[in-house]
């Protein structure tokens, strides 16, 4: 009887540690793959594309805001939905953007007004 729980016992034991080992080994690849995933985000291209695309964004809002001024209403009504659109984009870029990022001051005053 001690021989068959010993047996049994063996058999749990390697179990579990084939078991632990599978959630070990699984852990640490996704903590390698969120490790390389924040790295990617924090590359100097990366954050190069971020910033053109929210300089691109914010050149475009301006771009529509002086259309604005000079819409009639239904005009208005349209461009200021696509003003919506645009800076739901341009916040979503400048969001991205690291502190080490140099950006214009334009840029970082749409950031602030907009995304807050």
């Amino acid at each position: 009887m001690k021989i068959a729980a010993a047996i049994l016992g063996g058999i749990a034991l390697v179990v579990a540690l084939a078991i632990g080992g599978w959630k070990l080994g699984w852990w640490a690849s996704e903590e390698s793959t969120n490790r390389r995933a924040r790295i990617d985000n924090d590359s100097f291209a990366r954050q190069a594309a971020l910033r053109e695309d929210a300089t691109d964004k914010a050149r475009t809002v301006a771009d529509i805001e002086v259309q604005i001024t000079s819409a009639n209403e239904s005009q208005k009504r349209v461009l200021v939905a696509q003003r919506g659109a645009v800076v739901d984009q341009f916040c979503n870029a400048f969001g991205q953007l690291q502190d080490t990022t140099t950006v214009p001051l334009s840029v970082v005053d749409l950031g602030r007004k907009e995304c807050a």
